[in-house]
């Protein structure tokens, strides 16, 4: 049975998390890690509007450590994504080439409606699959759509 191994990586403002997931025809879409953590973004960034150094180089750190756990899964490929605390500091953009440099990852900001549609579908449309299996397909369907354009 072939199969491909996702990673998706969520920014919040609260926590920073990562879930892996084996993808098969066969299987669906399968958990099979999930890493959490506590790290709040959003506490200086919503003050300041701005992201501190310090919190630039904690997210980094982290990210370096979802990154050498993806090589270790041999991960297919991967979304990483952030929320309402870098959507809504004014250094978002040097935060993200900050990011990609230290560890090679693409964080994609989403807007405030993904974010919603993603609540949404999770609360009404979704109610037996958790947040982070609804994630992971709604962006595999994003990107499905991405590329076909």
């Amino acid at each position: 049975m072939a199969y491909s191994t996702f990673a998706a990586i969520d920014i919040g403002s609260s926590c920073m998390e990562m879930v892996i997931y084996e993808i098969s025809r066969d299987s669906g879409i399968k958990k099979i890690d999930h890493i959490r953590h506590i790290f709040e973004l959003g506490k200086s960034t919503y003050e300041t509007r701005e992201v501190d150094f310090e919190d630039v180089e904690k997210m980094c750190d982290i990210l370096y450590g979802f990154s050498e756990i993806m090589k270790d899964y041999c991960i297919d490929d991967y979304r990483a994504f952030a929320t309402s605390a870098l959507r809504e500091a004014k250094n978002a953009i040097r935060v993200l080439d900050r990011i990609k440099v230290r560890t090679g990852i693409d964080v994609e900001i989403l807007s405030n409606s993904e974010q919603r549609f993603i609540t949404v579908s999770y609360t009404h449309l979704r109610a037996h699959e958790t947040d982070s299996y609804l994630v992971c397909r709604l962006l595999l369907e994003k990107k499905k759509q991405t590329n076909h354009k």
